[in-house]
């Protein structure tokens, strides 16, 4: 493997917002911009520096529990950087849709037939196994038990994390006029 690769490819950063993209090739579009291809450049990066214990949890990174709630790009740019810095942490990703996670901005070129699935889905399959991210699909956060550190979701599966990040953005409020 070349000086940028890795188990989990190379880094590719868009050179208008900056969002680091981990994988062989750059998207078709930036997940936060939406800039094409071609506005993506490889990125070389400096060594992760790894801490080995959280100021904050007290807790060792090789027993670190990180969950993430929301598992659009929100949520895969909460994963990409938290694996790279903490390879040893147990990651989980928690999406309320089955469907693999996808550009939401290429929804509409997708049903108007303009791109195929794999070029709608943000990463394959494949990658989550690659990276051990577990990707819990199909599932909605329904408790958030922070005294515990634990959530459960709507399949009744209780997951305990060190670490607790909410990515499942909004919903846009229509004013009664």
């Amino acid at each position: 493997m070349g000086n940028n690769e890795s188990s989990r490819g190379k880094a590719w950063r868009c050179t208008v917002c900056g969002y680091i993209h981990y994988w062989s090739e750059p998207p078709d579009l930036c997940p936060v911009c939406a800039a094409p291809r071609e506005d993506f450049e490889e990125f070389i990066e400096e060594s992760p520096k790894v801490v080995l214990q959280s100021s904050i949890t007290g807790v060792a990174d090789s027993q670190r529990r990180i969950v993430i709630v929301g598992a659009g790009v929100a949520g895969l740019s909460a994963a990409e950087p938290a694996r790279k810095s903490s390879p040893e942490s147990e990651i989980k990703l928690l999406s309320s849709e089955r469907a693999l996670p996808y550009y939401r901005l290429k929804l509409t070129q997708y049903l108007a037939g303009e791109v195929g699935l794999e070029a709608l889905t943000i990463h394959p399959a494949s990658w989550y196994e690659e990276q051990d991210i577990e990707l819990i699909s199909g599932e909605e956060a329904t408790v958030f038990d922070l005294a515990n550190k634990c959530i459960q979701t709507s399949g009744s599966k209780s997951h305990a994390f060190d670490s607790l990040v909410i990515t499942c953005g909004a919903s846009a409020a229509i004013p009664d006029f």
